[in-house]
């Protein structure tokens, strides 16, 4: 029986190929037999890209042995995920074979958490109704300096370089060579690009009359246990604060090691463009 067209959702014919201890990689898919209730808790960590999304997703992986992540990547983790698991009908996405799956291979114990930046959310909106919704909490992450933001996501996408271990064949920028790859064009448009975000992130909430709980971006802040239980809800940390699945345990050592890019650079590009606007 084929689908009707409000169930599906466009495909890719060539899915992206991650490294294997991104988290996409299929040792984290892992079906949860011990839930036998269908209704989950979404987490939405609602984000724009360098705001830390990802490095408090990893604490939350090395802390609580729960895998969250841009499952709602339209062009790239989601055209990956659909793949694997078969989810593609007629040259597209079954949304509700996606839903199933994904809350399949990535819930557990009844959570599944979702990292959305603002340029998901109109793609994830389409997913959100085939979702067996017990409750959904959603943290708004945002980082208080979008300068050194727009540096950030500059430098990732001119370089590949999205963590220490995430590199693409591209030239790295050195404290040597960082000069060359300086745009204050292209500085400046990752600024409006993250006011986009954000204020996609709040046309989301609005919409679907959601209320949300800031997180405030500080790299010391997400590998804090104590700090981790504060933000997160409290039925979701005393389930997971005693036991992680062995198998989470086993791939945990290998990405640890994720750290951020060389702030001398940062630092540098930041001060460049700073003279240049006050110029």
């Amino acid at each position: 029986m084929n689908s009707s067209a409000s169930d599906l959702w466009h495909s890719s014919s060539k899915p992206k190929i991650y490294p294997e201890w991104d988290y996409v990689d299929k040792r984290f898919d892992c079906i949860d037999l011990e839930a036998p209730n269908p209704e989950i808790t979404l987490i939405l960590l609602l984000s724009s890209p360098r705001s830390g999304s990802t490095a408090l997703c990893q604490s939350i992986l090395n802390v609580y042995g729960i895998v969250g992540h841009e499952y709602f990547q339209h062009y790239g983790y989601l055209q990956t995920l659909a793949s694997r698991w078969g989810c593609h009908e007629n040259g597209f996405i079954n949304k509700q074979k996606y839903v199933t799956s994904l809350v399949k291979m990535r819930s557990t114990q009844q959570f599944l958490i979702l990292n959305l930046h603002g340029s998901h959310l109109k793609g994830f909106s389409e997913f959100l109704p085939y979702f067996p919704i017990k409750q959904i909490f959603c943290f708004n992450l945002i980082r208080p300096n979008c300068i050194k933001q727009a540096v950030s996501w500059h430098i990732a996408s001119t370089t590949g370089q999205w963590s220490s271990v995430y590199y693409e064949a591209q030239e790295a920028i050195t404290g040597s060579n960082w000069h060359a790859h300086y745009s204050y064009e292209k500085i400046t448009k990752k600024l409006d690009m993250i006011q986009r975000e954000q204020l996609n992130i709040y046309k989301f909430l609005r919409f679907h009359d959601l209320a949300s709980s800031e997180i405030v971006f500080k790299d010391e802040n997400y590998s804090s246990l104590k700090f981790l239980n504060s933000i997160l809800p409290s039925n979701f940390v005393s389930k997971f604060s005693i036991n992680r699945h062995q198998w989470h345990q086993e791939l945990i050592p290998s990405l640890q090691n994720v750290k951020p890019q060389s702030s001398s650079v940062n630092k540098l590009m930041i001060d460049k463009f700073l003279s240049d606007y006050s110029s």
